[in-house]
């Protein structure tokens, strides 16, 4: 049996795929992302993970972007 035209057609790239996929692994695992969606913050001091609101995730998002007054601590 023939591999079809667009097997054929499939552009090969010598493993590129492949290791860019595991590069993505092996981040996720030193950021001990659990599943998917998964939202890193603050350079990997806060995660938000699963079904999580437009809400809530715009909400940390603007309290990260606040700049705390210098006796203040981020709430992030």
């Amino acid at each position: 049996m023939r591999p079809s035209k667009a097997v054929r057609r499939r552009p090969r790239r010598g493993g590129t795929a492949i290791a860019l996929l595991t590069r993505d692994y092996q981040e996720a695992e030193k950021l001990r992302i659990e599943g998917s969606p998964t939202f890193v913050l603050n350079e990997g001091r806060q995660k938000l993970f699963g079904n999580v609101g437009f809400r809530i995730i715009e909400a940390n998002i603007k309290e990260l972007l606040k700049e705390p007054a210098g006796d203040q601590a981020s709430w992030c």
